[in-house]
């Protein structure tokens, strides 16, 4: 697949140095930037992308940043975010328990959305409840 031209009326409003760079970047493999300024990033296994790199990690299936040292960090947790505190991971476990009894369950959410909230976060305790804001 070939990347998309740039409308006619968007290159004549580019600088020069950014259509030498994007005319550069096209020979690059992998990453797309498409005329709307979207991205795609390249999928690499972890152990194959470099460090100082942000991709699409076919190891862990999330965007991720590899750092200097070459750990590894999500940038996407699957749209759901982490419990806030114990009593709403709590909350999340039982309706997980709900949804895989078979019954209706008093959020929107998948099981696996649930079972990823309604999971302890390792080495770290949630307050019991979440803290108000200053």
């Amino acid at each position: 697949m070939a990347l998309p031209e740039w409308p006619p009326q968007l290159r004549a409003s580019l600088p020069d140095a950014l259509w030498q760079w994007w005319n550069a970047f096209k020979s690059c493999v992998g990453t797309w930037i498409w005329p709307d300024a979207s991205i795609k990033p390249v999928s690499l296994l972890d152990g194959m992308a470099n460090n100082n790199s942000v991709y699409f990690s076919l190891t862990s299936n999330k965007l991720v940043y590899k750092e200097s040292t070459g750990t590894v960090h999500a940038l996407y947790y699957g749209g759901v975010m982490p419990p806030k505190s114990e009593k709403q991971r709590k909350f999340m476990a039982m309706q997980l328990a709900k949804k895989r009894a078979g019954k209706k369950s008093d959020v929107d959410m998948s099981e696996k959305q649930l079972k990823e909230f309604a999971t302890k976060p390792k080495g770290k305790r949630l307050p019991r409840k979440i803290p108000k804001k200053k």
